[in-house]
Parts: C-alpha cells; sequence; structure tokens
C-alpha cells in the first residue's frame, strides 16, 4: 500500500485537492491522507475545516495556526507540529499545490526527512504579489511537476529543473468545469440570501503583498461599484495576507449599505462556480479569475498587478487599481458577456483530462520515488 500526503490550508485550494482525492479512490492500493492547516481553521475565513467535513472527507492531521496574526510565526509553528508528526509517519510522496506560504510549514520538514514532493501548478508568474519567490522555492525543494502550460514548463527549465521531472497537464481547476453539476439559481437564493438582480457581480479581491497599503487599492475597487445600481453584488473574503482583514470589514461595512450587496466568507467550490456563471462578470485579482472563470465562458475583469504575467483568455479584461479605470473594464465585461452569450471561450489552462493524468503521474511516481530523486 502506497501512501499519498496530500496538503491544504485554503478554501481557494481545496476544491481542486478534493478533485485528487477523488481521483485517486480509482488506484486500489494507494491510501490518501489530507492534511489541513492555515485558514481552514480560522474563523475569519470561515473555519471550512467544517466544510472538509460535510464532504464526508477525513482529515488525518490538523495543524492550528489561527491564533497568530504573523506569516513567520504561522510557519514556524506548522514546521514544528508537522515535524513532530513526521517522526512516526513516513508518507510515500506529498503533494503540495500552488504558491502561499503556508506551504513551508510541510514542504521543508518533509525535504529535510527525504520525502518525495510533487508540486502542482509551478512555473506560473503572479508579479503583483510575494508568491512568485514561494512558488519557485517551492518547486527547487519538489521532485516531481505537474504544470498548466507549455511555458511554465519553460520557466522551470530555466530555475534548473530536469524536463523528464515536469508534466504539462492543464490547469487543475479548468478541466473539470463543464463536466460540474452547477447549483440553480433558486439553491443559492435560499442557501445564502441572496436574490438575484437582472444584472449582477461576482467580486473576489485578495491584497496585493508587494505594496505598502494592499487596502487603498481595494477602496478603489469600491468606489467603482457604487456606479452600478440595480446590481447584486457577491463578495466573498479576502485571504490571511497582510490587508486582508481590514478589507474583510470594508466589505462588511459596505454590504450594509443596500440590501443587494452581500458578504459570504467561503462558498466553497461548487456554489462559487454556481455563482459565477450566474454573474455578469467576475471583478477581483484572484487567480480564479484568470484559470477557472474562462471555462465558464463568463468574462473577468482582472484588477492591478497581482496576476501580471500569467497566460489569459480574451474574456479577461486587465485594468489599472483605480476607480475610473475599473468602472469602464465593468461596463465592457457587462458588454462582452452580452455580445458573446452562445459563444466559447478558450481557456489556455483547459486540457482534457486532467485530473486523470495528474492521478496517473501521482500514482506511478509513489510506486518509484526513488527515481526522480537524481533530479
Amino acid at each position: 500500500m502506497r501512501t499519498i500526503w496530500l496538503y491544504t490550508s485554503t478554501r481557494a485550494e481545496f476544491g481542486l485537492i478534493m478533485l485528487l482525492l477523488n481521483g485517486l479512490k480509482d488506484y486500489e492500493n494507494v491510501a490518501t491522507r489530507l492534511i489541513v492547516s492555515g485558514g481552514h481553521l480560522d474563523e475569519s475565513q470561515g473555519k471550512t475545516i467544517c466544510e472538509i467535513s460535510s464532504y464526508g472527507i477525513p482529515v488525518a492531521h490538523s495543524i492550528d495556526t489561527s491564533k497568530f496574526r504573523e506569516s513567520a510565526d504561522k510557519i514556524s509553528k506548522g514546521m514544528r507540529d508537522i515535524n513532530e508528526i513526521l517522526k512516526n509517519e513516513k508518507p510515500d510522496i506529498l503533494v503540495v499545490l500552488g504558491d502561499r506560504y503556508e506551504l513551508y510549514s510541510i514542504v521543508l520538514p518533509a525535504f529535510l526527512r527525504g520525502i518525495p514532493i510533487c508540486h502542482i501548478a509551478g512555473g506560473e508568474i503572479t508579479r503583483g504579489s510575494l508568491d512568485d519567490s514561494i512558488r519557485h522555492s517551492i518547486s527547487k525543494l519538489s521532485n516531481v511537476h505537474l504544470v498548466a502550460t507549455n511555458e511554465c514548463k519553460k520557466r522551470l527549465i530555466q530555475l534548473g529543473e530536469r524536463s523528464r521531472s515536469i508534466h504539462v497537464v492543464g490547469g487543475i481547476g479548468a478541466s473539470d468545469i463543464k463536466k460540474l453539476k452547477l447549483k440553480e439559481k433558486s439553491d443559492i437564493e435560499s442557501s445564502f440570501g441572496i436574490k438575484f438582480s437582472e444584472r449582477n457581480f461576482l467580486v473576489t479581491y485578495h491584497p496585493d503583498t508587494t505594496l505598502v497599503d494592499p487596502v487603498s487599492e481595494f477602496k478603489q475597487l469600491l468606489s467603482a461599484l457604487v456606479s452600478f445600481e440595480d446590481t447584486t453584488i457577491i463578495f466573498t473574503y479576502a485571504n490571511l495576507d497582510f490587508g486582508g482583514l481590514e478589507i474583510n470589514r470594508l466589505i462588511e461595512k459596505f454590504c450594509k449599505k443596500k440590501p443587494r450587496y452581500h458578504a459570504v466568507k467561503s462558498l466553497g467550490r461548487i456554489n462559487y462556480l454556481s455563482v459565477a456563471a450566474l454573474s455578469d462578470c467576475v471583478i477581483g485579482n484572484s487567480s480564479s479569475g484568470v484559470t477557472e472563470i474562462p471555462s465558464l465562458d463568463i468574462p473577468t475583469v482582472n484588477i492591478g498587478q497581482r496576476q501580471k504575467g500569467r497566460s489569459l483568455a480574451d474574456s479577461v479584461i486587465c485594468c489599472e487599481p483605480e476607480s475610473s479605470s475599473i468602472k469602464d473594464a465593468i461596463f465592457q465585461a457587462s458588454s462582452k458577456h452580452d455580445l458573446t452569450k452562445g459563444r466559447k471561450i478558450t481557456n489556455p489552462y483547459f486540457r482534457e483530462d486532467t485530473i486523470a493524468q495528474m492521478c496517473a503521474i501521482l500514482y506511478e511516481f509513489s510506486l518509484s520515488p526513488l527515481a526522480y530523486k537524481e533530479f
């Protein structure tokens, strides 16, 4: 029996990790164990470990760092706890996704203990955040890479990774969207107390961690949104990066102004995609707006520099983090939505059978991880 650990620290990546958990069930001699930490245990993020449990997914270990606000403190606490676990347990492979700083909590102890690491979504570029440095360093500690595009593979090779260890499989969140059974409008309205209008926006905005004052850009977004009368606006909360809590307070205050404004700490992946599909556009600077939403044939307004450098579908409209620029981009996105209804958008992150390919590679890797040591 081979043991594969999968780590999740945010609501954003859990829905994607769940795709792998479900896919690996088809392999009889593989045991998966889910390690949960970060925002999943934080009340301000919706304490989404409860959502994980609601899916009937067992949590092997939970690492609670919610009482710490500083990133370095969270990482330090996580490393100590995970290292103690690794003294008694040793997975055949550890799977991590993305570029969050919380990944250091598990990747560094695993690396130092000789546990093979698979990194998903390496080789990306997001110049408007600290994530680039984190993502690239996680890639350098990893043995095998599952990447979204050929451009991502080229960047990893430039970092010194061997071509043979890099597999281009597409974006993990893009391939299954058209197969999903999304929620009906009435289901979303009853579940979250939302009343959709003729025009609807979904907003997900996270702090730009390269800025001294990341909240100022978000205020520009709020200034732009008040121009859209008779519009239902659904906000999901910002992450735990510096400025995130202040952004969430501003969201709560803003949503008290009108009954058409709604704040939701965590929608969960199916609800999030369902709301997006019912919206005229998705607004913010989240990676989901770039990598996943185009597969719904819905326009994205991408604000500021946070996602700069990523491959973009034609449906992604980029704008400066200024009220007038954001407002113009929203008008453009709304018009694009009206003009392109029924048309299919080409998503550069989409490939057929991404999840099946990932699971097959993980299985093969778990059988002979030592073969990857040469990389």
